[in-house]
């Protein structure tokens, strides 16, 4: 457990900040999920109001379920400048033999946008894996939203262990390990590749008031 880490972004003309920090994770383990925290500063809220000459915005700052737009993954696996990288564990937790359960929070920023990963890792030994991402997207040239997706993924640990040699080269000696040591195909960006979402989602957070 971390509970001095943690990752605050801000949108200093709208006052929209998004949160991520080791204590609501925690908090957040026997509920929903932990996507994150939004907020918004209720006197830039109020001054934005003001200016458009409105008495509410309900859908400002929070997240509506729509199915398009969707992150433009082509864009992210474009090269450029990137000008802030950070990685920042969340918490671990780790029962011997059992349990391995992790929780990291990934940013980026490019010339053109940035992207938050919110990731989940649950290795129940010798029974499944779950992996859970939670992304962030922000475009500077289209700043009129905040697009965030969640993808799932699982399975147990026997049929992961055989797609993983499906999709592997072959070699027996590699073939051998995998067969007795999970650690070779149960890592996030394996099970990332290896496997489909089971549960998806997509959603938009308005930056602007209409």
């Amino acid at each position: 457990m971390y509970p001095s880490n943690i990752l605050t972004v801000e949108h200093l003309e709208t006052g929209i900040t998004l949160t991520f920090s080791c204590m609501d994770a925690l908090r957040h383990q026997d509920t929903t999920g932990y996507m994150g925290t939004i907020s918004t500063n209720k006197e830039i809220f109020r001054k934005l109001l003001s200016q458009k000459r409105l008495i509410e915005a309900p859908n400002f700052g929070k997240p509506i379920v729509q199915p398009t737009p969707k992150i433009p993954v082509e864009l992210l696996r474009t090269r450029g400048d990137m000008h802030f990288y950070d990685s920042i564990l969340l918490f671990k937790h780790e029962v011997k033999n059992t349990v391995k359960h992790t929780m990291e929070v990934k940013i980026r920023t490019m010339d053109s946008f940035y992207l938050i990963l919110l990731r989940e890792h649950i290795h129940i030994v010798g029974k499944s894996v779950t992996l859970r991402d939670i992304r962030y997207f922000y475009a500077f040239q289209q700043s009129s939203i905040i697009i965030r997706d969640l993808e799932e993924r699982y399975s147990t640990i026997e049929d992961l262990r055989n797609i993983s040699m499906q999709q592997r080269p072959r070699s027996a000696s590699l073939n051998e390990r995998v067969k007795q040591d999970e650690q070779y195909f149960t890592q996030p960006e394996q099970v990332y590749e290896y496997l489909k979402p089971r549960k998806s989602m997509n959603q938009i957070i308005p930056t602007v008031i209409d």
